[in-house]
């Protein structure tokens, strides 16, 4: 796929089946969705520093909303309660704990870095928040499409899912996650000045 980088590094490609995984102590994955949960769920090994990274599989606890947008059955629900959505701004303490960290989207990271400290200090109403953000098409991976050709996309600007983006659910569950933590920091400060 990419032979400008014949013969400037040793490493070859390998399909990493079940005993594989077994034998890293650390994988991370960069596979289109639904690859991830399946080769988790079948290829992890039980102990405590085994850990893996992967892509949308385990970002969203809410399952119902994950198959939604993602327009599959997730296939490892066990392992959603036990990932970590790896934001270190809102799951700092978490983080380094963690066996499975689900890594944050783009759009999601940017979105949230911008509202987490209007969200933390209390200033704004989940419900209402707009976010407007733009990129390239290069978050749109590898694919022949019309719109992703150079000579559709140079010089020009398209929106695109605008009745509604898979990140969103994501997206509001952090914030809603960041807005719980506050109110209960809020609740206990009240608490102990009694």
């Amino acid at each position: 796929m990419f032979p400008s980088l014949r013969g400037r590094v040793e490493l070859a490609f390998t399909e990493p089946d079940a005993k594989t995984l077994r034998g890293c102590d650390v994988v991370f994955f960069a596979t289109p969705h639904g690859v991830a949960m399946k080769r988790r769920a079948r290829g992890a090994r039980r102990r405590r520093e085994d850990r893996s990274t992967s892509p949308a599989d385990f970002r969203l606890q809410d399952l119902a909303e994950w198959e939604r947008w993602y327009k599959m059955k997730h296939t490892a629900p066990e392992l959603v309660r036990e990932a970590v959505y790896g934001l270190c701004e809102l799951n700092r303490e978490r983080d380094p704990k963690a066996r499975l960290i689900a890594n944050p989207g783009c759009y999601p990271t940017a979105i949230q870095l911008g509202f987490l400290p209007l969200v933390e200090a209390g200033v704004v109403d989940l419900e209402h928040l707009i976010a407007d953000a733009k990129s390239g098409v290069s978050g749109a991976g590898r694919k022949a499409e019309l719109s992703l050709m150079f000579s559709e996309a140079s010089d020009n600007f398209t929106a695109y899912n605008v009745p509604g983006h898979r990140h969103r659910p994501e997206i509001r569950e952090s914030l809603a996650q960041a807005r719980e933590a506050r109110r209960s920091a809020s609740s206990s400060s009240r608490t102990s000045r009694r």
